[in-house]
């Protein structure tokens, strides 16, 4: 993934996937950074501006994702890896040194791979965990997950047997 300033382009450009709020004629994203210049922040009761308010974005951005929130699940699945997201407060491409923070489309970015991993670690999952805490093999589900492997020339580690 990519992350570019947005300031100069043409609004909702094709090619940038736009997650910052609204602003002008750029369409919002659930993805926005709403913390920056609130009057006063809902987890540090402090005034930010686009840097300081990232410590509280992650922290917003990590409680809905934990809560199931489906708009913000939504749109970090629609992220490809392959996409260039683009925001306001970025200073990657803007011509200015670079900051030692980093800027909200970068926490989105690397939010949008940890949720790709665990949904490709959940479709290949071949047990579930009993509400007891018990592990129990779904055979069906482990003979698809070999037959994907063997096809994709792959390694494919043992399944852990569950203790009794």
């Amino acid at each position: 993934m990519k992350v570019v300033n947005v300031r100069g382009m043409k609004a909702n450009i094709k090619g940038v996937r736009y997650v910052g709020c609204s602003i002008g004629q750029w369409i919002g994203s659930p993805l926005g950074n709403e913390l920056r210049n609130t009057s006063k922040c809902p987890y540090c009761g402090e005034k930010h501006s686009n840097v300081n308010s990232l410590p509280c974005y992650r922290l917003w951005l990590f409680e809905k994702i934990q809560a199931g929130d489906a708009n913000v699940l939504a749109a970090l699945r629609s992220i490809s890896p392959d996409a260039v997201l683009g925001c306001w407060c970025c200073n990657v491409d803007a011509g200015r040194p670079r900051s030692k923070q980093v800027c909200h489309a970068e926490i989105v970015a690397a939010a949008a791979e940890w949720l790709r991993k665990k949904d490709e670690a959940a479709d290949n999952a071949v047990y579930t965990v009993t509400p007891a805490g018990q592990a129990v093999i779904d055979a069906d589900r482990l003979a698809q997950v070999q037959k994907s492997v063997a096809n994709s020339g792959r390694a494919m580690k043992p399944p852990i047997e569950p203790t009794t």
